[in-house]
């Protein structure tokens, strides 16, 4: 579902969040109604999450986060996480129906072309 009521910060352009049980997706853009400019997709709640990044001035990144001692604690990123598997994909694809279907799109072959570069 699409949480609404997300902060804005002007200098980081706008931004939407999509969440939950399971992951996080955020989606910055340039401004509102803009080009998409950032993604960030993090999964594995609570206590094993991973985070994708694509910048679209970067390479995409997947990190690991440090073990949290509770679910309220934020993880630090850390090392490189590998690729995303497919296992992962097919739970975004079954748990993203809310998401704008062209955005499900983009955050996939934004993954699709992280992991065929690793």
């Amino acid at each position: 579902m699409e949480i609404q009521g997300v902060r804005q910060r002007p200098e980081e352009g706008f931004r939407r969040w999509f969440s939950n049980n399971y992951f996080d997706i955020v989606i910055w853009y340039e401004e509102e109604g803009g080009e998409i400019s950032g993604i960030q997709f993090c999964y594995g709640k609570p206590f094993s999450e991973k985070a994708f990044t694509w910048e679209s001035t970067s390479q995409s990144h997947h990190y690991v986060t440090e073990q949290r001692k509770s679910a309220s604690a934020t993880g630090m990123l850390k090392g490189d996480a590998g690729i995303i598997s497919e296992s992962v994909m097919k739970q975004l694809k079954e748990e993203s129906h809310e998401m704008d279907k062209d955005l499900l799109v983009l955050v996939l072959e934004k993954i699709d072309a992280f992991n065929l570069r690793s």
